[in-house]
């Protein structure tokens, strides 16, 4: 099923010309090339790399530049989705670091837990100038040592390896624990 979007507008010749323009600016190219210390999203520079394929007026997303979509919100959602004639139901958690209490009975009973880490995030600093892994770890050890998640099966993936390796400038090489 394909959906309408009515709201979507597409890039004019002058909108391209523009964004080309700024992205061709050394010292912009520089502010994305320290993501870290600008807090700037992978998704950023991915797009702005490839500009002239994502503002054509027949552009389709590819599967690359969807799974660099990236969607900030505070809050709880939740997807149901159906593998073959199993239903798969999704909640994603983000934010809500201090009511934790309000929402952790979403995952009472669950079978898995998938915890998400981005290997990209090793230079990003989050809130009293805490490093964002050192963040994930920490909460992750709380998910595991909590009592919800006892009888269930634990997923840790670690994910944006390429965006580590191209930010290091090299192959990843067991950097991280």
């Amino acid at each position: 099923m394909q959906k309408e979007y009515s709201n979507v507008r597409t890039f004019t010749r002058e909108d391209k010309h523009t964004i080309k323009r700024l992205w061709s600016e050394p010292r912009l190219r520089q502010c994305c090339e320290e993501v870290s210390a600008y807090q700037l999203s992978d998704s950023q520079r991915y797009f702005m790399q490839h500009i002239d394929r994502v503002t054509e007026s027949n552009y389709i997303p590819s599967v690359q530049d969807i799974s660099h979509i990236t969607v900030n919100f505070n809050g709880i959602a939740e997807y149901l989705h159906h593998v073959d004639d199993l239903p798969l139901r999704i909640i994603d958690i983000r934010g809500l670091r201090t009511e934790r209490r309000k929402w952790i009975h979403y995952f009472e009973s669950i079978p898995v837990l998938v915890f998400i880490l981005a290997l990209s995030d090793y230079d990003q600093i989050e809130i009293n100038d805490t490093n964002r892994i050192d963040l994930a770890k920490t909460l992750f050890k709380t998910y595991i040592n909590n009592e919800w998640f006892r009888n269930c099966g634990i997923l840790l993936l670690l994910n944006k390896k390429d965006i580590l390796e191209e930010n290091l400038g090299f192959p990843y090489c067991g950097l991280l624990p």
